[in-house]
């Protein structure tokens, strides 16, 4: 019996057969290539990602979650988070203004005006220890104090007498150009205010003015009607608060040398404590050139100057 006679055919079917135009090689090897290619790429990634997480952990933010409660009678229904309103500022603006108007020794008198709100509208005096900071109020309201002040009158400073114990305030009406008022002693020992004999002669309005240096005297030319005329010069004591005239002009000589009011032009001046110069001028002569303006000292001009005087007291 002859049993190699299908042994070629055999051979035959068991090899590979190559085929023009194909790639050559076990046909089961693209499959499992990809899939160690997917393997390989997973592992690098887990491993990248836990290197990255032990370098740079992960904070999660905490985060405040409310988690309703069910209802006995209706587990479903939750049950409503209420709203909480956030509370709005209760500090009030105020308008506050401090000024030191004596510094004495260890302590400070301060006037601290306050302008806003309305309903504070008002003043107060304090006394400052420099040492301590510590304030105390001596004059909680200068309004009760005085009550001819008013709702819109304020008092500021309007001299120190030297070697004294007293302040010397002056009546203003705020956010005006009227310099009008009238003036008070204030007594440092006693603390009490006092309205002063000198506002028979002193109105503040517009006239001549000059402060001496010392600042226990001053000089006050008023004016009279509104033609610019002003004839009378006073010495106005603030300590012993009295007043005499000293100088009284007659014919058309005058103190003023420009108009009325704002457009007056008075030159009074302290030499020294007990020396005062003052010009005059001649009313009738007024022709409105009193407006000029000298260019070198920036002082109002007037063809009605008549001289320059002095006088002691």
């Amino acid at each position: 019996m002859n049993t190699n006679i299908d042994r070629p055919q055999q051979l035959v079917s068991e090899q590979s057969v190559t085929k023009p135009g194909l790639p050559q090689g076990n046909p089961r090897m693209p499959k499992f290539l990809g899939v160690a290619i997917i393997f390989l790429a997973v592992t690098i990634g887990y491993i990248t990602l836990a290197s990255f997480q032990r370098w740079f952990p992960f904070k999660p933010s905490k985060i405040a979650v409310s988690t309703p409660t069910p209802s006995p009678t209706s587990p479903a229904t939750p049950t409503p988070t209420a709203v909480v309103p956030i509370p709005t500022s209760t500090v009030e603006w105020e308008n506050i203004d401090r000024e030191v108007i004596l510094s004495r020794g260890g302590e400070d008198y301060i006037l601290e005006t306050t302008w806003y709100p309305e309903e504070k509208k008002g003043q107060k005096l304090l006394l400052r220890n420099k040492t301590t900071g510590v304030e105390q109020v001596i004059i909680p309201s200068l309004k009760e104090s005085i009550p001819a002040l008013g709702d819109r009158l304020f008092l500021v400073k309007f001299a120190i007498p030297q070697d004294e114990n007293i302040i010397i305030f002056k009546s203003i009406l705020p956010d005006t150009d009227n310099p009008g008022g009238e003036l008070y002693s204030f007594n440092l020992i006693s603390r009490q205010f006092k309205f002063m004999k000198v506002n028979e002669v002193y109105d503040g309005f517009f006239g001549g003015y000059a402060l001496s240096p010392d600042e226990r005297r001053f000089i006050w030319a008023p004016p009279v009607g509104e033609e610019g005329m002003s004839n009378k010069m006073y010495l106005i004591n603030l300590v012993d608060d009295s007043y005499k005239l000293v100088v009284s002009l007659t014919g058309n000589e005058t103190f003023n040398g420009g108009g009325y009011a704002m457009t007056s032009v008075f030159k009074i001046k302290w030499v020294t404590n007990n020396k005062i110069e003052y010009a005059v001028f001649d009313q009738s002569k007024k022709v409105g050139d009193w407006l000029t303006i000298d260019p070198k000292t920036g002082e109002r001009l007037s063809s009605a100057f008549i001289a320059n005087r002095e006088l002691n007291i």
